[in-house]
C-alpha cells in the first residue's frame, strides 16, 4: 500500500517496485510457455520462444509496446483472461481463448458509427460529450499524508502539439490519447452507453504541485458522489461547503461516479487514485503529486521520487440501467464489465510469423488454468 500511494520512504518504494517488476516478468514468462502448447501457436513455427509485447527495462520505468515497431506483417499472439470477449483491431478474442492478430489493436479516434459526437476545443481538450480539464493544485505545504491546497490553476497549454484532430495532445510534461471503445455487452448485445478511454502520460517535476484531470457534465448530482472501497463495496459522500477541500478528497481504488435521474458518469481506473467532486456535475481524479517537505506524520521526507507515469481511465456515460437515489449505490452490470476488461486486458506476445494462410479469427478455447500454481 505504501509503495503505491507515496506514503513510504524512497528505499521502500524502490524495493516494492523491484519485487512487482520481477513478479510481472515471471508471470509473463509462464504465460508464454503455456501459450506454446496451443496448436494455433505451435503450428506456425514460433519455436520455443515468445516474448511479451509490453515491457519495461527497469522496475519504475514506463512500459512500452515493443511490438509497435515490428514489421506490420508479423502477427502477435493474444490471450484474453477476461470473462467477456475482447477485440484487437478486427480480431475478436473470446473469453479465455488464444488468437492470432496484427497490430494495432486500437488507434486514437472515434468509432465509425459513433453516436458520442466527440469534439475538442482549440487546445485539444474534450468539450463533448463531457468536458475535460487539466488542472494543477499549487500547495502551501503538506507532504505524503497531508494535502494543503493553496491555489487552483488550469494547466498551461501554451506549448502543445495537437494531433489526430484532437485525439492526441502533448506538451513537454503531459500527453493524452483518446480512444472510443466499441460497446458490446457480455451477452453479445449492444448498449446505449458511451465509453471513452483516456490514456495520460505525465512527468511531474515541479515541486509542491498536485496534478489532476477534471471531467465535467451537466449532471445535477447535488453534491452526492460515490467511490468504491475495494472494487466491490461502495461509499457515498456528500459535499459540504462548511468543510475544507482536503476533507473532501477520497481514495478511489477503481471507481468514482455521479448521477441524476437522466444520466450517470462513471470513471474507472486500472490502479488506485485520489478523487473528489468539488463542483456539481464534475469528478476530479489525481494523476500525480510532488511535495518538497515532510508533513510531520512519520515519513520523515517529502514526496520527490516522481517518474514518468501512465494512467488509463475508462469514462462511461450511461442513460439507463441504474436506479437513481437507490438506498444503496451499486455499479451497473455494464460498468462492471467495462472495469473487468480494463483491468484484464489482452496479453500480447510476439515473434510469430503471420501469413495470408493463417485465419486471423482462428482461436482455441483455453484448456489451461492460468492461475499461478
Amino acid at each position: 500500500h505504501d509503495g503505491v500511494t507515496g506514503t513510504a520512504k524512497d528505499f521502500v518504494v524502490e524495493d516494492y517496485a523491484s519485487r512487482i517488476h520481477a513478479a510481472i516478468e515471471s508471470a509473463q514468462e509462464k504465460i508464454a510457455q503455456r501459450l506454446l502448447q496451443y496448436p494455433v501457436v505451435a503450428s506456425i513455427g514460433v519455436g520455443s520462444s515468445l516474448q511479451p509485447c509490453w515491457k519495461s527495462n527497469e522496475p519504475r520505468g514506463l512500459s512500452q509496446n515493443v511490438c509497435g515497431s515490428m514489421n506490420p506483417k508479423r502477427g502477435i499472439v493474444l490471450y484474453n483472461p477476461a470473462k467477456t470477449q475482447q477485440r484487437c483491431g478486427k480480431t475478436i478474442v473470446r473469453s479465455q481463448s488464444v488468437a492470432m492478430a496484427q497490430l494495432p489493436c486500437e488507434v486514437p479516434g472515434s468509432l465509425q458509427a459513433s453516436a458520442a459526437g466527440i469534439r475538442f476545443d482549440e487546445h485539444g481538450l474534450m468539450v463533448h460529450p463531457f468536458r475535460e480539464e487539466w488542472m494543477v493544485w499549487n500547495v502551501r505545504g503538506g507532504g505524503a499524508y497531508l494535502f494543503f491546497p493553496k491555489k487552483l490553476n488550469a494547466y498551461s497549454m501554451n506549448e502543445k502539439d495537437v494531433d489526430h484532430d484532437g485525439f492526441v495532445v502533448s506538451t513537454g510534461e503531459w500527453k493524452r490519447t483518446v480512444v472510443e471503445k466499441e460497446v458490446v455487452t457480455s451477452d453479445g448485445g449492444s448498449s446505449t452507453a458511451i465509453v471513452i478511454d483516456f490514456i495520460y502520460e505525465t512527468d511531474l517535476q515541479n515541486t509542491n504541485e498536485e496534478w489532476f484531470v477534471r471531467f465535467s457534465t451537466d449532471i445535477a448530482n447535488d453534491g452526492v458522489f460515490h467511490t468504491d472501497l475495494n472494487g466491490y463495496n461502495f461509499d457515498t459522500h456528500y459535499f459540504r461547503k462548511d468543510m475544507p477541500i482536503q476533507s473532501q478528497v477520497f481514495p478511489m481504488p477503481t471507481h468514482a461516479s455521479i448521477e441524476d435521474s437522466h444520466q450517470r458518469l462513471t470513471i474507472l481506473s486500472e490502479h488506485a487514485q485520489g478523487t473528489a467532486s468539488l463542483q456539481d456535475g464534475s469528478i476530479d481524479v489525481w494523476l500525480d503529486r510532488r511535495l518538497g517537505q515532510d508533513d510531520g506524520k512519520g515519513l520523515g521526507e517529502g514526496v520527490m521520487d516522481n517518474v514518468p507515469t501512465r494512467t488509463r481511465f475508462r469514462v462511461v456515460l450511461e442513460k439507463s440501467g441504474y436506479v437513481h437515489d437507490d438506498a444503496e449505490f451499486t455499479i451497473t452490470p455494464f460498468a462492471k464489465q467495462m472495469w473487468d476488461e480494463l483491468n484484464h486486458p489482452l496479453e500480447m506476445f510476439h515473434q510469430v510469423d503471420a501469413s495470408s494462410e493463417i485465419n486471423q479469427q482462428k482461436q482455441t478455447p483455453s484448456p489451461i488454468d492460468f492461475k499461478t500454481e
